[in-house]
């Protein structure tokens, strides 16, 4: 599980205008809140990539939160569990 704590990543960003899921698709994630022109967002990836795909956005600000081991094992077990529903199982 701690090899996943370095994959996994929280970012904070801005945006200009107001922004729709749909914007984040191409991203490999775990959790998104968008409130506005606000985004909070947790994604498995290295962190160079996952800020790079985040930077070709255009964010007006972009954050890199602490993820802790406890939330790292939430994620995981939530998405393991999505996957049982969509009849993959791991």
């Amino acid at each position: 599980m701690s090899d996943r704590l370095n994959e996994v990543h929280r970012f904070q960003l801005a945006f200009a205008h107001s922004v729709d899921r749909k914007l984040f698709e191409a991203l490999p994630l775990l959790s998104i809140k968008i409130d506005s022109r606000i985004v909070n967002l947790v994604a498995e990836g290295t962190a160079e990539e996952l800020k790079s795909k985040l930077n070709a956005l255009h964010p007006l600000m972009m954050e890199t939160l602490p993820v802790s081991l406890e939330e790292v094992f939430v994620y995981v077990m939530m998405q393991r569990e999505e996957r049982k529903h969509e009849g993959i199982l791991l």
